[in-house]
C-alpha cells in the first residue's frame, strides 16, 4: 500500500502515515467489536448455565436424581465459576471500551491526515503539521491497547479490498 501515497500525489512520509493510521483505526475497530462480543457472549453462556444449575439443584433436593446428573451439575457450576472468574480477570468490557476509545481517536487523526493530504497535491507537506499529527499518534499509542499482528493484516486486508471496490467503482 506505500505505493499507493506516491499515486495519490502525496509525500512519501505523509502516505505512509496515512496507510499506517488507517490499517491501525481498522484494526482498534475490528478488536473492539470482537471483544464487545466475546463479552455479550460470555455474559449469556453464564446467566444460561447458572441458571441450568439453579434448576437441577432444586430439582434435586425434591426428587431424587442419579450421580451422573448431580457430576453433571458440579462439571456446570465449575464451568460457571470459571466463566465468572475469566470475565473478571480478562476485563473483556475494559478491553472492548480501550479499543473504541482507539478508534474513535484513530478516526480523528486519519481524517486530520486526510484532509492534509487532499491539499498536499504538490508535495508540500510542513513540517509542522507533520509534527503536530506525530504527537498525536504517539498520545493515542501510549493510551491504547497494542493491536496484534493478526489484527493489523486483517485490516490492512480490508483497506486492499475496499481500495478495490473503490476501483471497481471508479471504472464503472
Amino acid at each position: 500500500m506505500a505505493s499507493s501515497a506516491s499515486q495519490r500525489g502525496e509525500t512519501p512520509l505523509l502516505g505512509t502515515w496515512l496507510d499506517g493510521v488507517r490499517i491501525l483505526h481498522i484494526a482498534h475497530g475490528i478488536a473492539a467489536d470482537r471483544y464487545a462480543k466475546v463479552t455479550r457472549v460470555v455474559g449469556v453462556l453464564v446467566a444460561v448455565t447458572a441458571a441450568v444449575v439453579g434448576t437441577v439443584v432444586i430439582v434435586a433436593a425434591y426428587k431424587g436424581v442419579t450421580d451422573r446428573v448431580l457430576y453433571a451439575v458440579a462439571g456446570l457450576s465449575l464451568f460457571v465459576a470459571v466463566l465468572g472468574i475469566a470475565q473478571t480477570v480478562l476485563n473483556f468490557p475494559e478491553l472492548t471500551s480501550t479499543h473504541r476509545q482507539a478508534f474513535v481517536q484513530y478516526g480523528v487523526l486519519r481524517r486530520q491526515l486526510e484532509i492534509q493530504a487532499a491539499g498536499d497535491r504538490g508535495g508540500r507537506a510542513g513540517n509542522a503539521e507533520l509534527e503536530k499529527a506525530n504527537d498525536t499518534w504517539s498520545e493515542i499509542e501510549e493510551s491504547s491497547p497494542r493491536v496484534g499482528r493478526l489484527l493489523r493484516f486483517t485490516a490492512r486486508r480490508e483497506l486492499v479490498r475496499a481500495a478495490r471496490r473503490a476501483e471497481a467503482k471508479d471504472e464503472d
